[in-house]
């Protein structure tokens, strides 16, 4: 069993909240039909989506999965450069997994934001709360 893989771009940007592909071409270089399975593994796997989840070749042929990555708008992106792979587990010779690696760089976000609490004041005197 033997299997190339390439993932194209090896190195991808996403803003948190947005989304970004890669495609990963593989090609089986064997000689007999397979079926490939694809789990994304890291720390960004929960953001990553492969579609479709399998896909059979016969020996020679080439086929391509489309790697999609979501990461949420929330501090749980961590920002910067984010290594993360996908696992490729072949059905007929599962020994002969392939794990390519890339990297994805989310990039950085701000947001502020204010609430007054509580939202009305009552007391003896009058005054105006203010917002500092």
């Amino acid at each position: 069993m033997s299997l190339w893989t390439s993932l194209e771009p090896a190195s991808a940007t996403v803003d948190p909240g947005s989304t970004t592909t890669v495609r990963l071409r593989l090609r089986n270089t064997g000689d007999v039909v397979d079926e490939y399975r694809f789990t994304p593994v890291g720390d960004i796997a929960p953001y990553i989506t492969v579609e479709p989840p399998t896909i059979r070749l016969y020996p020679g042929t080439t086929g391509t999965v489309q790697l999609t990555f979501a990461p949420p708008r929330t501090p749980d992106a961590t920002a910067g450069p984010n290594p993360y792979a996908v696992q490729i587990v072949p059905t007929e010779h599962p020994e002969a997994t392939t794990v390519p690696e890339g990297n994805l760089t989310i990039t950085p976000f701000t947001e502020i934001r204010a609430e007054l609490v509580p939202h009305t004041v009552k007391g003896r005197f009058r005054g105006r709360p203010k917002l500092a």
